[in-house]
């Protein structure tokens, strides 16, 4: 039997910016904002 190990590099991952804001909340408007959701799904996750 072969075993494989499989290598993750830096470039395989998807590059996120850091969020900013320590809150919880604030980090989720955050988030969807730079995802560009609409505002009412913006509204229905924050709610």
């Amino acid at each position: 039997m072969c075993c494989f190990i499989y290598r993750q590099f830096a470039s395989d991952k998807v590059a996120t910016p850091a969020l900013r804001i320590v809150r919880l909340l604030a980090q989720l408007h955050e988030r969807i904002r730079y995802l560009h959701y609409s505002l009412q799904t913006e509204k229905d996750y924050l709610y």
